[in-house]
């Protein structure tokens, strides 16, 4: 799905969702059945451990990215450049849901 939204195949409205998108996507999975509502909530549960692993600093994958340099220069980064870097994360992390909400309620 990113990928489609990146080549600009798919909207990002369509590929994504948030809070209020999952809650009615979650009340249908509900009225087809008690089988289609544990299937919606595990690919939620896939869904999320997917974009926890993305390369965003305050994100486990930013962590792991942060961990990969420091193996490879063989040295920690500073304190000071960790929290610029993960400020910055934190900016864009929180810009995003912004931008993911009002989609939800507007678009």
């Amino acid at each position: 799905m990113l990928g489609k939204v990146i080549t600009g195949d798919l909207a990002f409205g369509k590929a994504f969702g948030g809070p209020v998108k999952i809650a009615q996507y979650a009340a249908k999975s509900a009225d087809v059945g008690i089988l289609g509502f544990l299937n919606f909530i595990a690919m939620l549960s896939l869904s999320l451990a997917i974009f926890n692993l993305f390369p965003i600093p305050v994100l486990d994958g930013g962590h792991l990215v942060f961990i990969i340099i420091e193996s490879i220069i063989r040295r920690e980064i500073s304190v000071k450049i960790k929290l610029r870097i993960m400020n910055t994360g934190m900016a864009l992390l929180i810009g995003l849901m912004v931008f993911v909400l009002y989609n939800d309620i507007f678009g």
